[in-house]
């Protein structure tokens, strides 16, 4: 809608204006069955709404309110003029102060009619497309599509869903995401267990901090579950939460009896009585299984060790369970009920961020929205500045607002920009906070608090007094007993629907803002066999309402538009528009983009993978970066395997000095996910005679984490891989379960470019 008025008022300025010329016997409509309309137009609502705009169509401190014609919502040229009598005179007589003024065609004069009287009137039907209770029946042909996002401008009042779930689906939907927690705490327990692989019982309850019971009564109830009895006896049994501290989905070590020698059986505590608790067993991951189970067979008692409380499946855990069976989460997550919007022109934006079309547009329905919206920012596209608009305004109105991410660091990056301890950035969240005088707090210990900035200014203030209040999705948890107007979620398509559950307890309107084409919630380490696809909230809203219930941002300012193309094409459907001056920015004697070929065979290393050969030519690429003036902090090179970034560190460290490496970031793709660089090199690692790309090929993560890769880069983007083991499709695959098609037609884009090297 705002780039509605916006296109109005360039016509408006550009063009001659005239008032509406009606007869005194057209002027007024004596019943509403004319208009076949089932109420009077909102004439006030529409009034202000261009009176709030202050800039929008007016001058001389009059207020245009453009006409549509009488059948659709073309525009013809002609407009109402608001204004507000200041006569003291005239207001001491009772008269009304706000009039709408039309050009009365049998006398020639300016006549006009109290907006109180309005209602009713032929003005006013031709002025009923500016309130949403009244869609437009097509789109004004003058209109560039950009305005539209080839849809209506906003979404409607109320939107229903698309793909509602049944009961039955719902149950299974509910099943189905309980089991992909089960499944997340079996790989977190086969890790945590890895680590303490090999201590005796005595030494875990000690590195632990004592945690656990050292002996207690114990009965089998299956072949892999166990029943443990806390200390005591009879009715005087201590309860075990209080008193030992466990809780449903501990990681936790048994051993028999009080022998410390006695194997050690890892295993997740699945339930919690007052009194006693069950275990589930993992005999696979115990060294010696057979004496494991003879001695337990034999004792009559357990020592149990609490190796990891796992405080974040908790929390998600009972959260989500929460969410289920309200009413107000099964309307997102089943599409039970309709979500429900504002009138567009009745939201005000109030920011002191200039913001695009496209901006303003999600921030307006984003501010509209009564239940949940999605604000859809792909790379570079201003998503962050989107949302601290979308704050900002929301303070302003008198609302409190909970801001929350997945990680530490996506929170705070949100929070401070660009800003440094001694200069704000003043277009980022910190900087509005300190020109405005909000009050925010920062909830987490200061050891996770990722920069400076964000724990000098906001680590110790009270939570209570606080305007603003920022943390991660499973530390909002701490904040159980506050509530919040609006609660605003970035990155969120990183994080799981458990997860944004948490915070989605405390507050009546939920926006979330991310890039459901890129990488999804985290699930699985990079050796996993096959993925197993976790949608996050922002995803299933999608899936039940449909786009109406997102707005995408279109116009991206990150990368050279050699860059971005690829990626636009393959994963924005062209959408993207290239702003200005980084569509044509380039670096000095460099090419925007470049590939690498090369073949030499990678090689294990642990669990990941390395390759020497393309950890040499990074090296080299980041030399020729420095030497046509980069700084080693504009640079970063990432890679899809924890074993290759451990090697690239090592050969940056030894071809370069301190200084210079310690600057350059290395990271895996997953990990630099919403960082960006002048310089980005890829190294994809992979090159093999079977052609396996191991999770690089899954069908639904491989796209999403090339994407990742192909967009961090602003200014030169180097792919450095064996582009037939990456474009081949491996033996055990097909078209269906493989991705290589993808890298294929990425490879001939780079033949294209005219930049493909050996």
């Amino acid at each position: 809608m705002e780039a509605y008025l916006d296109s109005v008022t360039e016509s408006f300025l550009e063009d001659d204006y005239q008032l509406s010329q009606l007869s005194v016997s057209t002027s007024v409509i004596e019943s509403d069955d004319a208009w076949n309309l089932e109420e009077p137009i909102p004439v006030g609502e529409i009034i202000n709404a261009f009176r709030v705009q202050k800039t929008l169509v007016q001058q001389g401190g009059q207020v245009f309110i453009p006409l549509h014609e009488d059948d659709s919502a073309e525009l013809t040229g002609e407009y109402l003029i608001y204004r507000r009598e200041t006569d003291e005179t005239l207001l001491s007589e009772g008269s009304d102060p706000h009039e709408l003024h039309f050009l009365n065609a049998n006398t020639g004069g300016d006549d006009f009619r109290e907006v109180r009287e309005a209602a009713s009137t032929y003005l006013a039907y031709r002025m009923r497309f500016w309130h949403s209770s009244y869609s437009p029946s097509e789109q004004p042909s003058y209109l560039p599509s950009e305005y539209f996002d080839d849809r209506p401008p906003q979404p409607p009042r109320e939107l229903s869903a698309v793909d509602p779930l049944s009961d039955d689906e719902y149950d299974d939907f509910i099943d189905a995401t309980e089991q992909a927690m089960a499944n997340e705490l079996e790989a977190e327990r086969r890790s945590v267990w890895d680590s303490n692989r090999g201590m005796s019982i005595d030494r875990l309850q000690r590195e632990q901090g004592g945690d656990g019971i050292a002996s207690a009564g114990y009965s089998r109830l299956a072949e892999d579950r166990i029943s443990v009895s806390a200390p005591g006896s009879g009715t005087h049994r201590n309860p075990v939460q209080s008193t030992y501290g466990i809780h449903e989905g501990n990681i936790v070590g048994v051993a028999s009896g009080g022998d410390s020698n006695s194997p050690i059986v890892p295993g997740i505590v699945t339930r919690v009585g007052l009194s006693d608790f069950n275990i589930e067993l993992d005999w696979e991951a115990t060294t010696r299984t057979s004496q494991a189970k003879d001695d337990l067979r034999r004792a009559d008692r357990v020592s149990v060790a609490i190796l990891d409380r796992n405080i974040a499946f908790q929390r998600e855990r009972s959260a989500f369970r929460q969410m289920a069976d309200s009413s107000s989460g099964k309307q997102l997550l089943a599409g039970d009920s309709s979500l429900s919007f504002d009138a567009p022109l009745s939201v005000s934006l109030n920011t002191s961020l200039e913001l695009n079309s496209y901006q303003r547009r999600a921030a307006i329905n984003a501010l509209r929205a009564e239940d949940a919206y999605c604000i859809h920012g792909p790379p570079g596209t201003g998503k962050t500045r989107t949302l601290t608009a979308v704050i900002q305004s929301a303070v302003e109105s008198g609302e409190r607002v909970l801001v929350c991410a997945h990680s530490n660091q996506a929170v705070d990056n949100l929070i401070a920009g660009e800003s440094s301890p001694d200069n704000p950035d003043e277009e980022s969240l910190h900087g509005i906070i300190q020109a405005e005088g909000y009050r925010m707090a920062r909830i987490g210990r200061r050891d996770q608090i990722t920069s400076r900035v964000v724990s000098t200014h906001y680590a110790d203030e009270e939570t209570d007094r606080a305007q603003i209040v920022a943390t991660t999705t499973n530390s909002a948890d701490r904040l159980d007993l506050a509530r919040f107007s609006l609660i605003v979620v970035d990155e969120a398509t990183q994080a799981s629907i458990p997860a944004t559950a948490v915070p989605f307890q405390l507050g009546s309107k939920l926006v979330l803002a991310g890039d459901h084409k890129q990488l999804p919630p985290y699930h699985s380490a990079e050796t996993a066999s096959d993925e197993a696809f976790y949608p996050s909230l922002f995803e299933h809203i999608l899936d039940r309402f449909g786009d109406d219930a997102k707005t995408t941002l279109r116009r991206q300012y990150r990368m050279h538009e050699s860059i971005a193309n690829f990626s636009n094409k393959e994963f924005y459907n062209g959408l993207l528009l290239h702003g200005e001056p980084n569509r044509s920015a380039t670096i000095s004697g460099l090419q925007p983009l470049v590939g690498i070929n090369i073949s030499n065979q990678e090689s294990n290393q642990g669990n990941s993978r390395e390759n020497p050969s393309e950890a040499e030519v990074v090296v080299a690429q980041v030399q020729r970066s420095l030497n046509a003036g980069v700084d080693a902090s504009d640079i970063g090179v990432i890679t899809p395997y924890t074993g290759q970034k451990g090697l690239v560190e090592g050969e940056l460290a030894s071809e370069f000095d301190a200084d210079a490496a310690e600057k350059i970031k290395v990271q895996t793709i997953d990990s630099f996910q919403g960082g960006q660089r002048e310089v980005i090199i890829v190294s994809f690692t992979v090159s093999n005679d079977r052609n396996n790309s191991g999770f690089l090929a899954f069908p639904n993560e491989g796209p999403r984490r090339l994407n990742v890769a192909l967009t961090r880069a602003k200014k030169r983007l180097v792919l450095v891989g064996d582009w037939d083991t990456l474009s081949s499709i491996a033996p055990h695959r097909d078209t269906s379960t493989s991705c290589a098609d993808l890298y294929r037609r990425l490879l001939d884009y780079i033949h294209e470019q005219g930049r493909m090297v050996g």
